[in-house]
């Protein structure tokens, strides 16, 4: 059976007008034209649609079932009718940002929520990668913004600074680093493991950067890095506002060393340039910067 959308139209405006005369009239056809179109689908449902023993003629209940499906139908149409058109006016089908996980996810949720509430056609594609991977992810995935701590090494990007996004070097509560009252020196440092997260790089100039730890542990994201660091497995850089609760119940405590154990990210919003950019990715950097 393949209903066209003109037959379930022509049900969906009998079922609200209740006459064949009115029908017709709405859809600008004939009367003949209806009753044809209602026989149609009554033929390719092989149901019983119509009641016509009576002066006027009534859907029957498995003729309202069908009406639920020809209702379907039509939305479907209308909602790739104002896809199309959306899409054809500048809206993007899908926009693809990549964000560093070094930066909180926050304020990106909420501007990806307040342009939702647009009821654009735009699907959000937005995918978490760390430091050095962030810029080849964009490029693999030919993403369309990307959000980084890192400058970019292989293309030329237009760029708007977002708020900085302070660090702090931390130990658990019970390591060795911050159970001592004195600074630790560099030297005593190089014998703890350093924990780092996938795409650390040394763009970051990071005051631990020029150190060789007699090992190093890598994770996979910060949340990982976080919880290796509360288990006391060494010590490393994590965002401050990531271990607010913990620095505050004294689980994990800033690592006193002879130079600073606070380090300042500075991301950006990188993209292409503005006319690569459709409604929807001009809305997203109006929102962030």
């Amino acid at each position: 059976m393949a209903l066209t959308l003109e037959e379930a139209r022509t049900l969906d405006t009998f079922a609200k007008l209740g006459t064949i005369a009115k029908t017709a009239s709405a859809l600008r056809k004939s009367g003949s034209a209806v009753v044809y179109a209602l026989d149609s689908i009554e033929k390719k449902s092989g149901l019983k649609v119509l009641d016509r023993s009576h002066y006027r003629t009534t859907i029957l209940p498995d003729g309202l079932r069908v009406l639920e499906g020809c209702r379907k139908m039509l939305q479907a149409e209308f909602e790739l009718s104002q896809l199309c058109s959306s899409i054809s006016h500048g809206w993007e089908p899908e926009l693809k940002v990549i964000v560093d996980g070094v930066v909180p996810i926050h304020p990106v949720l909420k501007a990806i929520n307040i342009i939702s509430k647009q009821k654009i056609p735009t699907r959000f594609h937005l995918v978490a990668e760390f430091l050095g991977s962030v810029e080849q992810t964009f490029i693999d995935q030919q993403a369309d913004l990307m959000i980084s701590v890192l400058p970019p090494q292989k293309l030329s990007l237009e760029s708007i600074r977002l708020p900085e996004v302070p660090a702090i070097l931390v130990a658990a509560s019970n390591h060795p680093l911050v159970k001592t009252k004195k600074k630790i020196t560099q030297s005593e440092l190089q014998n703890y493991p350093l924990l780092t997260v996938r795409g650390s790089d040394p763009r970051l100039a990071l005051a631990t950067s020029t150190i060789e730890s007699s090992s190093s542990i890598q994770l996979t994201d910060f949340h990982s890095k976080k919880l290796a660091l509360t288990m006391g497995l060494g010590y490393g850089w994590i965002p401050s506002s990531m271990v607010e609760s913990e620095l505050k119940s004294g689980k994990l405590k800033p690592v006193t060393w002879t130079r600073s154990n606070l380090h300042v990210f500075k991301p950006y919003l990188y993209y292409r340039n503005e006319n690569t950019l459709g409604n929807t990715g001009r809305l997203l950097v109006k929102h962030l910067s």
